[in-house]
């Protein structure tokens, strides 16, 4: 089955914009959505801009990334419940 994904360009936007461009792409259809950044910041200064812009409304999140084998593991156990705690 075909799925059509939407790309976040996080050089193009900030995080509150980007959220609401996936909110778009998700009332037009879009299967997921992907970004083109790490989902955490490089240093602890920088927080944590998705979640505080609003990241975690959207049903369209789908956390992963290029290595996702160990990834998901610990994301289903630890990071998904951190997450849904925040909403």
């Amino acid at each position: 089955m075909v799925r059509i994904g939407y790309t976040m360009m996080t050089e193009q936007a900030g995080p509150r914009e980007l959220v609401g461009h996936v909110v778009g792409a998700e009332r037009a259809g879009f299967d997921f959505s992907v970004t083109s950044d790490h989902y955490f910041p490089w240093l602890a200064e920088q927080g944590r801009p998705y979640v505080d812009a609003g990241f975690t409304e959207v049903a369209l999140v789908q956390i992963g990334g290029d290595r996702q084998e160990p990834f998901l593991e610990w994301a289903e156990a630890e990071l998904l419940p951190a997450l849904r705690e925040l909403t």
